[in-house]
């Protein structure tokens, strides 16, 4: 994949990753948004070395995962908080 056209499918990833938060009431939209942009990333990263990525791409690519990094926290502090036997704690508290 030429370095513009890859460029511009992670300008495309990242703002797909912006928007999820949007998909957080619906879970199975959520999960399928968040499954999309995997393979999306996998699919553009797929034959790619460290060395061919511009600037340009490294730092799309740092706020992509800044972005799935908050996500995957708003997930794990949501299945606590749905779940009644984590607001319990273990016995020896």
């Amino acid at each position: 994949m030429v370095t513009q056209a890859r460029c511009e499918a992670l300008e495309e990833i990242l703002a797909e990753a912006e928007k999820l938060k949007m998909y957080r009431l619906d879970g199975v939209t959520y999960c399928e948004k968040c499954d999309n942009l995997v393979v999306r990333i996998q699919s553009v990263l797929e034959d790619v070395n460290v060395e061919e990525l511009s600037a340009d791409e490294i730092e799309i690519l740092k706020a992509i995962k800044e972005k799935v990094i908050s996500e995957e926290v708003f997930a794990e502090s949501s299945s606590i908080l749905r779940n009644p036997k984590e607001w319990l704690g273990t016995l020896n508290e």
